[in-house]
């Protein structure tokens, strides 16, 4: 440490070279800045705080006012409201029970199949609410299903012929070159025409 003397000329004990000084007011000015990057955490912190406490608030008012509504109600009433209230959560839970059994009837416990089949139902059956409802739009989402699978399957299997007639060859016991149109088709390509001898 270097010498240093006070105006009086004393002796000062403990003084700082000016190198260690101005990394000791560096690492103040670092400080100083975590400091006030902390106090603005800390103010945004308190605003969330008074933010979350204001919708307890409101929903503790509000929870207040129906018990002010309904305090004159009778015990009639209130029972009544009871019950539609546990009416409203259980309401869903027949709807939903008939769909996962016949989900499961359906996927026959393949769990691939059952979320194909699920989310083709979650755009069919938005609007289900009835069993016939909830069926008829899994047995949609059924077919959908089937069909994509056979159509990702080889094509040259699920060829389905059509009732004009179209569709596969059918193997006949007829030469095609022994027809009347074979034997035109063969006079127009500059061919002859022979007879096998048997």
């Amino acid at each position: 440490m270097p010498t240093l003397y006070d105006e009086n000329g004393d002796l000062v004990e403990g003084a700082l070279d000016p190198d260690s000084a101005k990394e000791l007011q560096e690492k103040a000015e670092k400080f100083a800045e975590f400091e006030k990057a902390l106090e603005e955490k800390e103010s945004e912190l308190e605003k969330l705080r008074q933010k979350d406490l204001n919708f307890k608030n409101l929903n503790w008012k509000n929870q207040k006012e129906l018990e002010e509504k309904t305090a004159d109600w009778s015990d009639t009433e209130k029972a009544l409201r009871d019950e539609l209230a546990a009416l409203r959560e259980g309401q869903n839970a027949p709807i939903e029970r008939t769909k996962n059994d016949y989900l499961e009837q359906l996927s026959g416990g393949d769990e691939k199949l059952k979320e194909k089949l699920l989310s083709k139902y979650e755009v069919l059956g938005k609007n289900a609410n009835t069993e016939q409802d909830i069926k008829a739009a899994l047995n949609d989402a059924a077919l959908l299903v089937e069909n994509e699978i056979s159509r990702s399957s080889n094509p040259v299997n699920t060829f389905q012929p059509s009732s004009l007639g179209s569709g596969l060859p059918r193997k006949t016991n007829v030469n095609f070159a022994d027809t009347e149109e074979g034997k035109n088709l063969a006079k127009s390509m500059g061919l002859e025409v022979e007879v096998p001898k048997k």
